[in-house]
């Protein structure tokens, strides 16, 4: 399947999500594949037959917590196709990472949200992500304000890695979120996200959230 989109670079590095689909009248245990590229998601394929039981195995307890298995990927965009190369391991390997505290309630799904505000911690994201064209690991999500632009002064949901800022959601994404955040942390919780940093060309390092 060709990946689309205008401006999009001919090849590179991506994450690819792995998506178990039991009720697939073809294959009961497949699980598909979807790549996130430029904060789009596309479905490029699925696992073959004589692995895929093994693995949709270990994500089916997971896509009852709202988590999917992500791995690192490789793309080369042809005319009309697109190879997708997975760096698979083992089921246990594609795993979501653990939250860090006991109290944390993860907030999971396979939509993919632009953090905004990177430039301005690149500091952080590049001592995080290291020498890796990506990073896959949980982030906390808080609250902010809004100190510039037309929404000044309004609150935004503030994603915080390893205890430092990073960004935060737009104000139409907080909004969105913004009831499941407040009573996770009303009831006491830290709500989290899994999420994904990569590299992007002159824009320096940027950071996509899973949500549902």
């Amino acid at each position: 399947m060709e990946i689309v989109g205008r401006g999009l670079p001919e090849g590179g590095h991506v994450i690819a999500v792995l998506v178990p689909e039991p009720e697939n009248s073809h294959d009961r245990n497949a699980v598909r594949i979807d790549v996130l590229l430029e904060s789009m998601h596309y479905t490029v394929g699925y696992l073959s037959r004589d692995i895929a039981a093994s693995y949709q195995a270990v994500l089916l307890p997971e896509l009852q917590r709202g988590r999917y298995g992500m791995v690192r990927a490789d793309y080369w965009r042809g005319h009309s196709t697109t190879q997708v190369y997975l760096r698979l391991g083992d089921p246990g390997s594609i795993l979501p990472p653990k939250l860090p505290v006991e109290n944390g309630v993860f907030i999971g799904g396979i939509r993919s949200v632009t953090v905004t505000g990177e430039e301005d911690h690149q500091d952080v994201l590049n001592a995080a992500i290291g020498r890796n064209e990506v990073l896959v690991d949980v982030f906390s999500l808080g609250f902010c304000d809004i100190v510039k632009g037309k929404y000044a002064g309004a609150r935004a949901i503030e994603v915080v890695y390893a205890g430092q800022r990073v960004g935060q959601l737009t104000r139409a994404m907080s909004e969105r979120y913004e009831p499941r955040v407040t009573r996770i942390i009303d009831e006491g919780g830290m709500a989290f996200s899994e999420g994904v940093v990569q590299r992007s060309g002159d824009r320096g390092l940027q950071v996509e959230l899973m949500m549902p």
